[in-house]
Parts: C-alpha cells; structure tokens; sequence
C-alpha cells in the first residue's frame, strides 16, 4: 500500500469519521482528514492515526515474517514520559 493512502485506509477499517480519530488524537477536527491528503504524511502521524483505530505500524523481516520493531506512536510516547514522572 502506498503511505499517502494508509491513513485513510485506518480510518475506514475502524468504521469511525476523521473527525472523530482527531478528537481522540486532541487535534483539530480536520486534522486526521489533512493528513490523509498529504502525499507522504509522517510515521509519528501514521503511528498516531493507527493507535487512534486500534492498530500498530509495525516493521516487518521480509524473509522470515517476524515482526522487528513496532513503532511506539508520539502521542503515547509523550503520555509514557510524562507517566515516568
């Protein structure tokens, strides 16, 4: 899949509007939507986006299937510091 059509691609799986997704996220109602039509939005955002309707962007070894790494979204990240504290 292409990055510019994965955003939208999340929102429809999850079954709920881009206003929505951007209110989970604590951004402007048109944010998710914004991003979407980016032709190459960012992997915090994507990872964010993905979070928001319940899956992981995930870094995947051609050869053997195992999952290497997961990407932590931003907006958790931040959540987790400030959590540490």
């Amino acid at each position: 899949m292409q990055v510019n059509a994965i955003i939208t691609a999340l929102v429809e799986r999850s079954g709920r509007s881009y206003n929505a997704i951007s209110a989970d996220l604590g951004k402007s109602r048109e944010y998710t939507r914004n991003a979407a039509g980016k032709q190459a939005p960012g992997l915090g955002t994507v990872a964010d986006v993905a979070d928001a309707c319940g899956c992981d962007v995930c870094i995947i070894d051609r050869a053997t299937g195992v999952t290497v790494a997961t990407v932590t979204p931003p907006r958790r990240a931040a959540v987790n510091q400030a959590e540490a504290r």
